[in-house]
């Protein structure tokens, strides 16, 4: 019952409800194709890492093979989808290398800063080669063409064969830390640290024959301490053994402190 031209107006209100809706879906599909279109082409071999755009810093002693190798599978990847947090990883599984930030640069660059370990000590294995260490004890390197003389020398009666990115034992650990803590003028007179590999036992000897007594690989900063205050106050001291295992420090008997 209801007058025709009402049912008119009412289809004729509904078929432009509908054309609205179409015009809107067929907008959102057309921006949604131009934005797939666009991905793609960014993400194209047509803006794709080149290695001429590769830039690395920092890179001394961790510069080699491994590097070159992570760096050749980028090259290529396009930009937009260079991983860079696993980039970061495989660098970082380097030896020498403490941190790593890679970064992108639209459209064809890519950047990776490196912050490398420092090495502080070495200690020579069963084999023969000798094993650069940093603090931590981490082992930074293995050489096999002799002692690196810029670093502090560690002994002791159990050292173990050990490859690059491992860590050395405990009391090796302990004695590369008192290695990175020794000052300037000290460190220039320490011929060896010797140390069981537990840490149970850490000496210093010194270039005029004398042995400083850590006993047990711990406190080191205080143990350090004390060593230096018997070393500022003892220049007229013969070569003996200085205990700095404990509080009461003992120095060689025939020794004429300064004033």
């Amino acid at each position: 019952g209801i007058e025709p031209r009402m049912r008119e107006r009412r289809v004729a209100v509904k078929r432009a409800q509908g054309r609205r809706r179409l015009k809107r879906a067929m907008l959102v599909v057309g921006i949604v194709a131009i934005v797939v279109g666009v991905l793609a082409v960014l993400g194209s071999p047509l803006f794709a890492v080149r290695e001429g755009d590769v830039e690395v810093f920092g890179a001394v002693y961790s510069r080699g093979a491994t590097l070159d190798a992570i760096i050749d599978d980028a090259i290529g990847t396009p930009v937009l989808r260079v991983d860079t947090t696993a980039i970061e990883r495989e660098i970082e599984a380097i030896p020498w290398v403490d941190a790593a930030k890679v970064s992108t640069d639209f459209p064809h660059g890519l950047s990776i800063d490196i912050r490398e370990r420092a090495a502080i000590a070495t200690f020579q294995g069963p084999d023969g080669r000798f094993r650069v260490l940093d603090r931590h004890g981490r082992v930074l390197d293995v050489l096999a063409d002799g002692y690196p003389y810029a670093y502090v020398l560690i002994g002791g009666p159990d050292a173990v064969d050990l490859d690059a990115g491992e860590f050395a034992p405990q009391g090796y650990a302990a004695a590369a830390e008192l290695a990175k803590n020794l000052t300037s003028s000290v460190r220039g007179h320490v011929t060896m640290i010797e140390v069981f590999a537990d840490g149970s036992r850490l000496t210093l000897e010194l270039d005029d024959g004398s042995t400083v007594y850590f006993g047990e690989a711990r406190d080191l900063l205080a143990k350090l301490v004390r060593m230096e205050a018997v070393l500022a106050n003892g220049q007229d001291c013969a070569a003996g053994l200085i205990d700095v295992s404990t509080a009461d420090t003992t120095r060689p008997s025939e020794c004429s402190t300064s004033p």
